[in-house]
């Protein structure tokens, strides 16, 4: 049975954290979900940090959770090898978001949906809730549609932009609590979980397409799930760690048209 909780990572962006908590109050089903904060801490930005330990504070008097405050700061990807693992002690499935994921009202509901759909999907490793359609594309869509990559276009199987998982698949990709991803990395731990997600889904992928060719037993996991209709509005890259300016945010990130747009 499926045992969602929801992981949140933060830092010192009080404005988007609002805006965040906002939305997650309007979420279908949030008065059901258990609820992980980890906010990393930095004396050198006290006064934002200390704006969103407030507004972490105000969310979890109204809703079941808790928060940890990382002092000194873990940094942004050392930060989600602590919530997401502290998360999965809580349930077998966890829905993962940061500052600048915006959901829809109904985003919860789409991923614990996909996660009871797709749990014994041994094609399918991980879900996201976003997606970046041009008006055009967003006009012709249904709210059920769901798109595929990984398995479904050839594309590396993870996208970084709220997205969730079931514990198996996290324990897969990061045994002993990310140990090995410490180890491999390095100094660099902080700025590479992304790219080492989508290395080792192309690394899957690859090896699902070969064995699609030469009869050996597929490997487990190398496929994402998503929808057509975005159900997390990315809204970040003011103080962002891997966008460098407004403008390369709008051209390859920000995905106007939503659920929200309905």
């Amino acid at each position: 049975m499926l045992s969602p909780v929801l992981a949140i990572a933060l830092f010192r962006r009080p404005a988007y954290t609002r805006q965040l908590f906002d939305a997650l109050s309007q979420c279908e089903g949030i008065e059901k979900i258990p609820i992980v904060i980890s906010q990393d801490w930095s004396d050198e930005h006290s006064e934002a940090c200390g704006g969103v330990n407030v507004l972490s504070n105000a969310f979890l008097s109204t809703h079941a959770g808790e928060l940890h405050v990382q002092q000194p700061k873990l940094g942004i990807d050392l930060n989600k090898l602590f919530v997401i693992p502290k998360a999965f002690e809580r349930g077998n499935f966890v829905i993962f978001l940061e500052d600048d994921h915006i959901a829809s009202k109904d985003a919860l509901r789409w991923f614990i949906e996909m996660g009871e759909r797709f749990e014994s999907d041994e094609q399918i490793g991980f879900i996201t809730g976003y997606s970046r359609q041009s008006e055009e594309a967003f006009r012709a869509s249904s709210p059920n549609d769901i798109g595929f990559a990984g398995i479904g276009d050839g594309e590396a199987g993870f996208n970084p932009s709220g997205w969730a998982t079931w514990k198996d698949r996290w324990d897969y990709f990061f045994p002993d609590g990310g140990r090995e991803y410490r180890m491999t990395c390095g100094e660099q731990a902080n700025g590479l979980f992304d790219h080492y997600m989508h290395l080792r889904h192309g690394e899957l992928l690859y090896k699902h397409e070969r064995n699609n060719v030469t009869g050996v037993d597929k490997p487990k996991w190398p496929g994402l799930v998503g929808p057509k209709i975005a159900r997390i509005r990315l809204i970040g890259w003011e103080n962002a760690e891997h966008t460098p300016s407004e403008e390369y945010f709008l051209e390859h990130e920000f995905n106007e048209w939503g659920m929200w747009s309905l």
